[in-house]
């Protein structure tokens, strides 16, 4: 699908939507600036980076060590996150209507692989999530890419031509950085916002690109060639949060020369009454460099966005740094003071009689002799005394550190500090640090799962991102119509029901509540047996053990994960056609049995032969457009 065509309006409505930009934007950046400040705060704070000039106070040299408490909470808050979240090679469930039984599991086959492989949703959502647990907000967008380039390449015959190459066509995902991101804060849905926006800084030649690919309009590079001749042209707002982030990181680079636009989504009167539009801004030269209708189907705005803690009637939230950022100060400060007096406490110095042999310049070391008039003439004076209740300070500031984050010695797996409790005690803290995670987790599943869904969108409008796919899945061509059903049933989720599949960090503990659920369902598959065998009906007899091998046979597949076993698919039972039915089953070029021939048994049975993503997706010749 190419991008939409541009909008052609007049220059009375051009001058009239210029002018509401040119405000809207300026109201914008007086409320956002101590945003931005208290953004560059807390990731100063995260990075903790140290003053690399000496301290003067309280003496020269003093200690200027940082306590990172930040650092501390977010990395064990991410991990667990990310472990939980995309550690699986499944990240959806897929669940559709009775009538598309046949199909469901080559459908949540087809939207894993799109995910993971080919978008790549854990790659382009972690810096979004990393921002939602560091500073409480995370913003996400999906969208949809044409990226093509010319290269030249020698045919067989010795001549050169000139190829198109696709570099990446399809739907997208794509992290928003906060200082980028634009939203009235008066608003707190993206959705119903009067607007939003992000901010975008582009190469001239990364412009020309764009413009060739009729993503912006024609003429755009030469009538921003000025703005193009000036050293840098980024938003100077943003500059100043990312110019700080560059400091905090010693990665202060040499800005190149880069055009700043911005893209606003909204309603606006184009003459016909409020119209759903996009538009792109070249604010330095009050350009519009793109005009276009919103293209998706429910008018809906790409971005979505996720709160770590929420602000009631807020669209920003509050994050581990925001949580943190006093007490890190305060425990930075008491363990700097803690260092200061030992190391005055350590030193000492000498009262040395007037008239002594003992010169203002002289040399201490070990050993050394002193030869004076009087046993008198020097004496030692100690400087100050260690103070035992610094550190009981110090570590009462770290309690309340670890009360408003939820980390403690538990989730970062260290030993308790002073008597160890009982089993019981101990568990039951473990079961309550877990509640505030639960909580977190919750709300970052949340807001992955609405990307999830308007990538699902996505697709149905404009298509698989890489259609061979279906070649490779056991009934692709039904998946392939399925995703052609209308919009709104897929809009208004009556077609299918998605939901996030995560691993649960704690695997022994999975790993037992399998070994529980296998007994539960072999007592319940027997019990019916049994009422079957009272009825005297075959049919319904085959009928439960067929299903009771499918069940048993996804529960230990799922049993089995949990020991992260390689092939599993070489372990489970896979059903062999009957002696003098079918031929042979033949091999599978990606190692292992292939799928038995249908018309050889149940049909009920066959379905565990679908229970294998491995044997489905063979390594395809067909070159990678994904980036």
């Amino acid at each position: 699908m190419p991008y939409p065509r541009q909008l052609t309006i007049s220059k009375d409505i051009e001058d009239a939507m210029i002018s509401w930009l040119d405000t809207e934007l300026t109201n914008h950046d007086a409320e956002r600036s101590p945003y931005l400040a208290d953004l560059a705060s807390q990731q100063r704070d995260y990075i903790a980076k140290r003053p690399t000039a000496p301290n003067t106070f309280p003496f020269l040299n003093s200690a200027n060590i940082i306590i990172p408490l930040t650092a501390i909470a977010f990395e064990a808050v991410h991990a667990r996150t990310m472990q939980t979240l995309y550690a699986l090679p499944q990240h959806v469930s897929v669940k559709l209507p009775s009538q598309f039984d046949d199909i469901d599991a080559d459908v949540e086959k087809y939207l894993n692989r799109t995910l993971l492989d080919s978008i790549k949703i854990r790659t382009k959502m972690e810096p979004a999530i990393m921002e939602l647990e560091k500073f409480g907000t995370g913003i996400a967008r999906t969208g949809y890419e044409d990226i093509t380039r010319k290269a030249v390449f020698e045919s067989e015959d010795g001549k050169e031509e000139e190829v198109e190459v696709v570099i990446s066509r399809g739907s997208t995902i794509d992290s928003v950085p906060n200082s980028r991101y634009l939203q009235p804060f008066q608003s707190q849905d993206p959705q119903v916002s009067p607007w939003v926006g992000e901010i975008h800084t582009f190469t001239p030649t990364q412009v020309w690109s764009l413009e060739k690919a009729n993503f912006l309009k024609k003429g755009t590079t030469k009538s921003l060639q000025t703005w193009v001749d000036n050293q840098s042209t980024r938003d100077q707002d943003t500059q100043g949060y990312e110019r700080a982030l560059d400091d905090a990181t010693n990665r202060v680079a040499i800005l190149p020369k880069e055009l700043t636009f911005y893209e606003i989504w909204t309603d606006y009167d184009l003459g016909k009454g409020p119209q759903a539009i996009c538009i792109w801004y070249h604010r330095g030269s009050r350009t519009i460099s793109s005009l276009w209708n919103n293209w998706h189907r429910d008018l809906r705005r790409p971005y979505r966005k996720g709160n770590y803690i929420p602000i009631e009637f807020r669209w920003t939230g509050i994050g581990i740094a925001k949580q943190n950022e006093q007490f890190q100060e305060e425990v930075t400060t008491q363990h700097r003071q803690r260092i200061d007096n030992a190391t005055i406490a350590n030193s000492q110095m000498f009262k040395v009689l007037k008239n002594s042999s003992i010169s203002p310049n002289e040399s201490i070391y070990p050993g050394k002799m002193w030869f004076v008039d009087s046993m008198d003439d020097i004496q030692a004076m100690p400087m100050s005394d260690v103070k035992a209740s610094s550190y009981n300070n110090e570590s009462q500031a770290v309690i309340f550190s670890q009360q408003r984050t939820g980390i403690n010695e538990l989730t970062l797996g260290m030993p308790q500090v002073g008597t160890p409790g009982t089993a019981t005690d101990t568990g039951a803290r473990v079961q309550e640090s877990a509640r505030k995670f639960d909580y977190v987790y919750g709300n970052i599943r949340e807001f992955d799962l609405s990307i999830v869904k308007d990538t699902v969108l996505n697709l149905v409008q404009f298509g698989a991102r890489e259609a061979e796919i279906f070649k490779y899945l056991s009934k692709g061509p039904e998946v392939e119509m399925f995703f052609k059903n209308p919009f709104d049933l897929f809009k208004n989720w009556l077609i299918m029901e998605i939901s996030i599949v995560g691993a649960n960090a704690n695997k022994l503990l999975d790993r037992q509540s399998w070994q529980q659920i296998t007994q539960g369902a072999q007592q319940y598959f027997e019990g019916l047996a049994k009422f079957a065998e009272m009825k005297q009906d075959p049919a319904i007899m085959m009928s439960i053990a067929d299903q009771g091998m499918l069940a048993i046979n996804e529960i230990f597949r799922q049993y089995l994960e949990t020991f992260d076993i390689r092939n599993i698919n070489r372990i489970l039972y896979v059903p062999r056609p009957t002696p003098g039915g079918a031929s042979p089953i033949p091999p599978n070029p990606n190692g292992g049995q292939a799928i038995p021939s249908t018309s050889s048994i149940p049909s009920s049975t066959t379905q565990i032969t679908n229970l294998f993503p491995n044997q489905l997706f063979p390594a395809p010749g067909s070159p990678a457009i994904a980036v």
